[in-house]
């Protein structure tokens, strides 16, 4: 279990609009030095292999916990997981744009199914690493989170340049407005 008797450094105001869980926890397991298998375990439901980890849904996941570690509101998680009852179709590879992963962002809206493009940059959403060609199942386990906004397979990043993790590159407005018109379909 994560207790630090100091408290953690993570700052929620460098999170974005309907940013994915996986990409929050990145962030949080980044800032405050912490392994993968650490943020994965604590983030379950019930004691896990955090090797083997769990689906990115409220579901597996112990929503009050991971809420109160971020400094986030449940509603904010919520938004940031796949729901099983929401009708959305989900991919289940990591999805990603590589010019939002250079600004250490990760929407759940890359995640839908049928989106084929970021609605922030219109690039073409990848799946493959460019590094190693491999995809990378979308699943909480320390091997992804040891990976922040890169290949859990070979750990190159998904950006072409450097990434920018906790740095507060806030999303413009007509970003902000492009991702959420996205989300709510």
């Amino acid at each position: 279990t994560l207790a630090p008797s100091l408290g953690y450094a993570f700052n929620p105001a460098c999170l974005g609009p309907h940013e994915s869980l996986v990409s929050m926890l990145w962030k949080f397991a980044w800032a405050n030095r912490l392994p993968g298998h650490t943020v994965v375990s604590h983030a379950a439901k019930s004691t896990i292999d955090p090797y083997d980890g769990i689906s990115a849904t409220l579901e597996d996941i112990n929503a009050k916990r991971v809420a109160s570690t971020l400094h986030i509101t449940q509603k904010s998680l919520r938004l940031s997981t796949h729901r099983a009852d929401s009708g959305r179709l989900w991919c289940h590879d990591l999805r990603f744009c590589s010019r939002c992963m250079a600004r250490g962002y990760h929407s759940v809206v890359h995640q839908f199914e049928g989106l084929q493009r970021c609605p922030i940059h219109g690039t073409v959403l990848e799946t493959r690493c460019r590094s190693c060609g491999k995809s990378t199942r979308y699943h909480l386990n320390a091997k992804l989170i040891d990976a922040p906004f890169g290949c859990a397979q070979c750990g190159s990043r998904h950006s072409q340049g450097p990434t920018c993790i906790c740095k507060r590159s806030p999303l413009l407005q007509p970003e902000r407005t492009a991702i959420t018109r996205t989300f709510l379909g």
